[in-house]
């Protein structure tokens, strides 16, 4: 049988990660899909490697194809953002 969920330690190790990165992810959007099963989260291997594939660049001026909410909330959030 082989293995297809990781925990989130080991989705983070596998994808060269922070497990902080990963959790993160989750509540703004922009990392891969998970699974969640009570209070248990799960990532699927081809999820993962999807969502790897999905985001590689050529350069860092390539947009990402999923622009994470963070910097949009802490702009909102920003009360030096509006001087």
């Amino acid at each position: 049988m082989q293995l297809t969920k990781l925990n989130v330690i080991e989705a983070a190790t596998s994808l060269g990660v922070s497990k902080s990165w990963l959790d993160k992810t989750r509540v703004y959007g922009g990392g891969p899909e998970y699974h969640k099963f009570g209070r248990r989260v799960l990532y699927d291997v081809n999820d993962l490697q999807n969502w790897a594939t999905r985001n590689k660049r050529r350069h860092t001026s390539e947009p990402a194809p999923h622009a994470p909410v963070v910097a949009f909330a802490k702009a909102a959030s920003d009360p030096e953002s509006k001087k």
